[in-house]
């Protein structure tokens, strides 16, 4: 709660103001990702696994927006879901705040890289960042689960968690797929996207 506080205070909202399409694109993202999280795949009782698709959110938003609408959204899913309110927060900090917060580390990192051009952007972040945050979070997941869970809960994902590895390539795919189509055909919307640098300058 502290977390999705902070990032509601530092959200660029004027940003959201200046321009309707982007709170087009906000409430869309939103809904989008309610329902995108609602198909997922169960393990026992207590575990299911779903794709995240936030690098996109990360890229195009920033992190602070990110964090907010990826919480607003398990939020929504959790009432469609019928989901216990005592879990929402684990979920969250699992589908959101640490997927969103590796992908802006990432973004970082490749940012840094000297000549820097598009296709490090849309490849380096937009798929293998996508990759890469899947495969730091299952092993997040997998030393929370042991350390802070129930018995049975650690054997259910010692179990299935590869269920987490599987869904590395079709998260980089999504992810890498639409942050290419907005850096050709609607750089603007991308936040993170330093036209002048990656387009202009090359």
């Amino acid at each position: 709660m502290p977390i999705l506080i902070w990032a509601a205070i530092k959200a660029p909202w004027h940003a959201l103001t200046a321009r309707q399409e982007r709170q087009h694109l906000l409430f869309f993202s939103l809904l989008f990702y309610s329902f995108f999280w609602s198909m997922d795949i169960h393990a026992g009782e207590q575990l299911r696994f779903h794709l995240l698709g936030v690098t996109t959110a990360v890229l195009v938003f920033g992190w602070h927006l990110a964090v907010v609408i990826g919480c607003a959204a398990i939020a929504l899913s959790g009432v469609w879901l019928g989901v216990e309110l005592q879990t929402l927060g684990t979920e969250a900090l699992f589908t959101v705040i640490i997927p969103v917060t590796l992908v802006q580390g990432i973004f970082h990192l490749v940012s840094a890289i000297p000549n820097i051009n598009l296709f490090a952007y849309t490849i380096g972040v937009g798929f293998l960042g996508s990759v890469l945050s899947v495969l730091l979070l299952s092993g997040l997941a997998w030393m929370y689960i042991n350390l802070f869970g129930s018995d049975g809960l650690a054997t259910t994902f010692n179990e299935y968690g590869y269920i987490l590895l599987l869904m590395a390539f079709p998260e980089g795919f999504i992810n890498g797929a639409m942050v290419s189509m907005l850096a050709v055909f609607r750089p603007d919307l991308l936040r993170t996207l330093d036209e002048k640098r990656l387009i202009d300058d090359q």
